[in-house]
């Protein structure tokens, strides 16, 4: 298994970009998790 900085991978734009969606992503499944207690 290789590790690699993503920095190397994508430019910053791309990796806030990617963030911003995954924060998004884990808050609705959050949610809609906890939506159901």
């Amino acid at each position: 298994m290789a590790i690699f900085n993503v920095n190397l991978l994508y430019p910053s734009t791309v990796i806030e970009a990617t963030w911003h969606a995954r924060s998004q992503m884990a808050f609705a499944l959050a949610n809609q998790f906890f939506g159901c207690f």
